[in-house]
């Protein structure tokens, strides 16, 4: 996992740089999160999903774009005024 760009949720922390997406993401989350990067990967986009993040306190949507092989830029935004 690359990180870059701002600090929304725990995708913006560059500590996490280099770690295994299943180990940061709460376990609700990871089977969506997973299919939407592989179809993404193979299609070049995938719809965008919305997650619930921190315990409840953190709404985003997460949007995917297959970039390059194999690799997909996950746009993160709070949508939590829209909630």
């Amino acid at each position: 996992l690359e990180v870059l760009g701002g600090a929304i949720g725990p995708f913006g922390d560059r500590s996490l740089a280099g770690r295994r997406l299943q180990d940061i993401v709460p376990a609700d989350v990871r089977e969506p999160l997973a299919t939407a990067l592989a179809h993404a990967a193979a299609a070049g986009h995938a719809e965008p999903l919305e997650v619930t993040l921190d315990g409840g306190n953190q709404d985003l949507e997460l949007r995917f774009v297959g970039i390059a092989d194999g690799e997909v830029l996950v746009l993160a935004r709070d949508i939590a005024v829209r909630k």
